[in-house]
This record gives structure tokens, C-alpha cells and sequence, in this order.
């Protein structure tokens, strides 16, 4: 009797089977669906903030929202990935919407959001007083930084402490100017609320395109697009100096931001994949090595 061969294998599956396949569909609709909540938060206060300071009738603390926003947000983000490794992610994907910013309640975390808003409002007032709290936020929230962020990230060490900072380098410089760009409109030029938020949509849409063109190629050297979309940041935030003055052209603001929001598509996924890679090097360096991952070629 003779031994039937053995069938061919299937096709890979593809990208779209690995994500939306019947394992992972719940996952990954509920990955767009926080994302987007988040999206649509930020576009809807960033939109609606020069109609508060008008109603306010003063900017000295325009800034105070997005910093409410923001350092919770880095709290959260440290917190839940520490409850997700010790205990899986279900709770924290479950709670996490209703109970934003609860992390706070932890002693070294609260000292890093006090700091930062502390370092906000001596930013906004230029005085001895705003500078003798400047200096004494910096003694408070440098130490609470050491519990959030991994060791070296403020020199950028090689590896996982890098990448750490190339994402706080992008996604700070890009939405700060997010979050005055529909005042810039506004103020300066006199457009309406809903005009102004036009940017912000150009730009999310640049940074969704932009992401998955390059998911779809995994060919591509992620350091190289890091720096593609680190440049195209600064040539669209640059680019804005001609849009601020009262003599600007102000409708250059929206190819500007879809050039800035490609980039942080480049940029951002570029930087998630890396640490991936790095994650892997790390662990694979016990055991015998591979051939390099392609995108490590540099």
C-alpha cells in the first residue's frame, strides 16, 4: 500500500482574514472604535475652543483643556499596559472609557499631571511668581517622569527608551499645533468654527491613508519612513508661518495639514512597528539569532 502524499498547504491568509478573521474581528472592531471616540473628541474640542475663549474673552488659558486631555491620557496609557501584562487586557478595555483618568490617584502619576499643568500655566505667565512654579514643577515632575516613561527615554537610548521619545517628539509637536490652528483661523482670519475645522479633518485623513498604505507594505525600512514623516511634520507645521499673519493665505492651511498628517501616519505606525521589532530583538537575543528583521535595514 502506498503512503497518500501529503495535500498541498493553503494560502497565506491575508492581512484582512488576520484582522477581521472570526478570532480577532471583536478585537480589532473595538481598537477602531476607542480610536475613533478619541479622534472625534479631539477634533470636536479643538473645533470648539475659540468659540470658549470668546465667550471667556481671554486665551491665557486656552491651553488648559488640551493639557486636562493629555496628561491623564499618559497616565492611563502607562497604568493600563501595566494591568493588561500582570492581569490581560479585558478589564481595562472594558472600564477604560467610563473611568478615564482615574490613574491619577496614583501618588507618582498625580505628582507628573500636577507638573505638567503647573509648567503650563508658568508657560502662560511670565512673572517671578510663574517661574518660581516653573522651577518647582520641574523638581516634582522629572522624578515622576522616571515611573512613566523607561529609563533613558529623555536622552533617547538605543531601543525601546528611542522610541519612547521619537513618539512624544511627533505627537507633540503635531498636536500642539493642532490644538491653536482653529484658533489661528478664527482669530486671525475670521473663519467660522465649522471652516476651521476643516484642517483637523484634511489632516486625520492624511494620517489614516497614510498609515494604511504603509501597513500594507511591510517591505518598506521603518526607519526610513520614520524620518520621511518626521520631515513631512515639519514641513507642514513650517509651512504655517505663511498661513498665521493677518496677510497670510489661509486656505494654505489645509494641503499644509494633510501633508503634517501623512506624516504622522509615516511617523506614529512607524514607530509602533519598530518597537515591535526591538520587543522581538530583545527576546531573541538569548536565543540564537536570526537573520534581520528588513525593517532594521537602515
Amino acid at each position: 500500500m502506498t503512503t497518500p502524499p501529503n495535500p498541498l498547504p493553503g494560502p497565506a491568509p491575508t492581512v484582512r482574514d488576520e484582522l477581521f478573521g472570526p478570532r480577532r474581528r471583536a478585537v480589532t472592531l473595538g481598537i477602531v472604535l476607542l480610536i475613533s471616540l478619541v479622534a472625534f473628541e479631539q477634533m470636536g474640542v479643538g473645533t470648539a475652543m475659540p468659540a470658549v475663549v470668546a465667550d471667556l474673552g481671554t486665551l491665557a488659558d486656552y491651553a488648559w483643556p488640551f493639557v486636562a486631555f493629555i496628561a491623564p491620557t499618559v497616565v492611563g496609557t502607562v497604568l493600563g499596559g501595566r494591568w493588561s501584562d500582570a492581569r490581560g487586557p479585558r478589564l481595562v478595555l472594558l472600564l477604560a472609557p467610563a473611568v478615564f483618568g482615574l490613574g491619577l490617584l496614583v501618588a507618582g502619576t498625580v505628582a507628573a499631571a500636577l507638573g505638567v499643568a503647573a509648567l503650563s500655566w508658568a508657560g502662560q505667565h511670565p512673572t517671578v511668581l510663574g517661574a518660581l512654579l516653573a522651577v518647582a514643577a520641574l523638581v516634582v515632575l522629572v522624578p515622576a517622569l522616571r515611573r512613566l516613561v523607561p529609563t533613558g527615554t529623555v536622552r533617547a537610548r538605543r531601543g525601546i527608551a528611542a522610541v519612547v521619545a521619537g513618539r512624544g517628539l511627533i505627537a507633540g509637536a503635531y498636536f500642539t499645533v493642532t490644538a491653536f490652528l482653529p484658533l489661528m483661523l478664527t482669530a486671525t482670519h475670521g473663519w467660522s468654527l465649522s471652516a476651521a475645522g476643516l484642517p483637523l479633518i484634511v489632516g486625520s485623513l492624511g494620517w489614516s491613508g497614510a498609515a494604511a498604505w504603509q501597513g500594507r507594505r511591510p517591505d518598506l525600512p521603518r526607519p526610513r519612513l520614520l524620518r520621511v514623516g518626521m520631515l513631512l511634520i515639519a514641513a507642514g507645521t513650517a509651512g504655517l508661518l505663511v498661513v498665521a499673519p493677518a496677510w497670510g493665505v489661509a486656505w494654505a492651511a489645509l494641503p499644509l495639514w494633510l501633508v503634517a498628517g501623512v506624516g504622522m501616519g509615516l511617523g506614529f505606525s512607524s514607530l509602533s512597528a519598530l518597537l515591535l521589532v526591538v520587543l522581538a530583538l530583545t527576546g531573541a537575543a538569548i536565543a540564537p539569532r536570526t537573520a534581520p528583521h528588513p525593517a532594521c535595514d537602515r
